[in-house]
């Protein structure tokens, strides 16, 4: 997939341009904003899988009313997104767009320039999601997607061992538990064979199902369980094969659900969790609260679950792909350093993150709509383009998705799900 013309040299792009993409970015986003808006009310996160008891009361009114700190915090968050997207289309895409050697001359000049400086070039082509494609990506990838298709069987056995299913959220107990540890330890030995791949991901998906049944709500803990069911299904041929387009849109939707999910259920709409966590290890809010004394547990957990929040959105919507997967992985490498081995699993999101760091391809979810709303301004204007019009439609676009992916789920979470609980 090229990227769009208008995103690069901010020149408005024809309206016969780019139909294809409008329309399959539409669906996408339609079904992110769904996802977003509904799911959260339903999920349950990983902060139950460590010691979590709070040591004192938690101010559950902080969370249960758009007001105040809360809202300000909100607000922040919103505005953080706007600007990520506006950078992402004003400034980044030009800078890839200039540094990037394009035509024969371009690229004499290029091979002219001193080592530091190509070098130098050439890793913010790759860190700004400039497509790139040489030895270093294709081997990335290679031991990525081998590392993912095989990964899903440590977890399998580990949980054989410690008897749970999949992850420590789903306990094992019960004339079920040793049936349940066979199928368990089965299916990882076909994983690690690698064969019969479509059949492998339906199965995977039939697990999800089962823990939907078995274990009701908490099943939303295994989102991340469908990027397998979608990688091992799409795959075209055994393991380490080259990912398609297919399986990288069901790691990306799968693994950027799960971590929105992680911020606005488990440190907002259920609080008590991520706090309790806090409490039985104070070295986690102690940190921050050197930069800011006044800073309180709910404080924190509000503001660590917006930061989880906005990344998330950025790996589901494919803005600044490397530097998101980056990030994530560090922060996730993190999580297995301050909780030791009951957090070891994560090395299966690290996996599949670097899938997205070594093939996301180039161009968003938003793609579609700064297009679209780009042609109607144009348009409007009576046909006339210039580089206010492209402006325009990016901000127009960023505020909205800030809206429907930030602030309205947020809303919805903290001012109208509690008094419909009453």
């Amino acid at each position: 997939m090229e990227w769009p013309r208008a995103a690069f040299s901010r020149r408005p792009a024809s309206p016969a341009d780019g139909t294809a993409l409008a329309r399959a970015s539409r669906v996408a986003l339609a079904l992110a904003t769904v996802v977003g808006v509904l799911a959260p009310a339903l999920a349950w996160a990983h902060e139950r899988w460590v010691p979590h008891a709070t040591r004192s009361p938690v101010n559950r009114a902080y969370f249960r009313t758009m007001r105040g700190e809360a809202l300000r915090f909100s607000l922040g968050a919103s505005a953080a997104l706007v600007g990520v997207v506006v950078i992402w289309y004003l400034i980044s895409l030009d800078v890839v767009w200039r540094i990037t050697p394009v035509t024969e001359e371009a690229k004499a000049r290029e091979a002219r320039r001193g080592l530091l400086s190509r070098t130098g070039r050439a890793v913010a082509r790759f860190l700004l999601d400039a497509d790139v494609d040489n030895r270093f990506t294709e081997r990335g990838l290679a031991v990525g997607a081998f590392v993912f298709g095989r990964l899903p069987a440590f977890v399998l056995l580990l949980g054989v061992h410690q008897r749970w299913l999949l992850m420590p959220s789903f306990p094992l107990s019960g004339p079920l538990a040793l049936p349940l540890r066979c199928v368990a330890a089965g299916l990882a030995v076909w994983v690690l064979v690698g064969r019969y791949l479509r059949a492998l991901g339906i199965t995977v998906f039939a697990v999800f199902v089962y823990l939907c049944f078995a274990y009701g709500i908490a099943a939303i803990d295994a989102i991340p369980v469908l990027a397998s069911a979608a990688f091992y299904y799409y795959a075209r041929e055994r393991h380490g094969a080259d990912v398609n387009a297919r399986q990288i849109l069901g790691i990306r939707l799968s693994l950027g659900i799960g971590f929105f999910l992680l911020g606005l259920i488990n440190k907002i709409y259920l609080a008590d969790l991520f706090i309790g966590v806090g409490d039985q290890h104070p070295a986690l809010l102690q940190g921050p609260q050197t930069m800011f004394p006044g800073l309180t547990r709910e404080a924190f957990s509000f503001a660590t679950a917006l930061g989880e929040m906005t990344f998330g959105l950025l790996l589901l919507l494919g803005i600044f792909d490397k530097l998101t997967t980056l990030a994530l992985s560090l922060i996730f490498v993190n999580f297995m350093l301050t909780f030791g081995w009951a957090e070891i699993v994560h090395l299966y999101p690290i996996s599949g993150f670097s899938i997205l760091f070594f093939r996301g391809p180039p161009g968003t979810l938003l793609d579609g709509a700064v297009f679209r709303t780009h042609v109607a301004l144009w348009r409007w204007a009576g046909h006339r383009s210039s580089p206010l019009i492209y402006a325009t439609a990016v901000v127009i676009v960023a505020v909205a998705a800030a809206a429907l992916l930030i602030f309205l789920p947020l809303f919805l979470v903290v001012h109208v799900v509690p008094r419909i609980g009453g």
